[in-house]
């Protein structure tokens, strides 16, 4: 079997491709270091003698250790924007919504709940 690769279709894409490249490097560090301050805050709060330091954290641990990451995401992206009222674009830009969305929209404002 031989294979015949075609990139030709990339030409000229050099320049987004490294500025998609550049955003995912930053928001992976910057993930890490949230991850790595929160994460030891987090640790020195299990590791309190007292207990109304110690519980909340235990209850945290065991909720995100406990549920799949997917569900979580979901949850967070649809769910948490829903209840606060500010959506979140795919590139992590808020908005915040000034009229009420219908669940058969999909988060588009519609005539029947008053959005334009």
């Amino acid at each position: 079997m031989s294979y015949h690769f075609d990139f030709g279709f990339l030409k000229g894409s050099a320049g987004p491709l490294l500025e998609g490249l550049k955003v995912t490097i930053e928001l992976a560090l910057a993930a890490n270091v949230m991850g790595l301050v929160l994460g030891f805050l987090l640790c020195l709060m299990v590791m309190s003698r007292w207990t109304i330091v110690r519980w909340p954290a235990q209850l945290f641990i065991e909720f995100f250790c406990c549920t799949p990451a997917l569900l979580q995401i979901a949850w967070f992206f649809y769910c948490i924007s829903m209840m606060v009222n500010v959506f979140i674009d795919p590139v992590g830009r808020t908005r915040p919504q000034s009229k009420p969305h219908c669940v058969q929209c999909r988060g588009v404002p519609c005539r029947r709940t008053g959005g334009a």
